[in-house]
């Protein structure tokens, strides 16, 4: 099972993600994507490592996701990885080469038969940045999750944390 949990900023996604994983037996992973730049982001990371607790054996990578993959889909009966808007802007900021790195990322995710959750941000509701930055931020992770939901058995786009299912049905 592949499943794209997707919405926007604080609708539960997270939450969401980890509750999914904890109805599957066996050893859990967390692929955390997410580079603590300020105290803001400190804490914010401090509350999803509360929520995990002691059951998810967290994996901290935020550039080589599907090396992570490759490494979670040898150890564990599921993975969350969280979240690909992240792991995106990582790769933007670093000027890592985005279209490789989503290749290598979505070929992991083809190839496995473990069980893979994964949490990103739905940014293609609203409109164009100007900014530049953000503009290619919007349009890159607008195509990743396209990609993403492709592979995927399953789609949950998350509302005030409620989900609603855009694409398969065993949820």
């Amino acid at each position: 099972m592949k499943l794209l949990i997707t919405g926007g900023i604080k609708s539960g996604k997270s939450f969401y993600a980890l509750n999914k994983a904890r109805e599957k037996e066996g050893r859990k992973g967390f692929i955390a994507t997410a580079i603590v730049k300020d105290e803001d982001m400190a804490n914010k990371v401090k509350k999803h490592q509360m929520e995990r607790g002691t059951e998810f054996e967290t994996i901290e990578e935020p550039y080589e996701l599907a090396k992570a993959m490759r490494f979670a889909d040898r150890k564990y009966a599921i993975t969350v990885i969280d979240c690909l808007n992240m792991w995106l802007m990582n790769l933007m900021e670093e000027k890592i080469d985005i279209a490789r790195e989503a290749e290598r990322l979505l070929s992991v995710l083809k190839d496995t038969t473990s069980h893979f959750i994964i949490v990103s941000n739905e940014v293609s509701s609203g409109t164009i940045p100007g900014e530049p930055f953000t503009r290619i931020f919007v349009e890159e992770l607008s195509k990743l999750n396209v990609e993403v939901a492709r592979v995927c058995d399953e789609v949950v786009l998350m509302v005030a944390g409620c989900p609603v299912i855009v694409k398969g049905g065993n949820l």
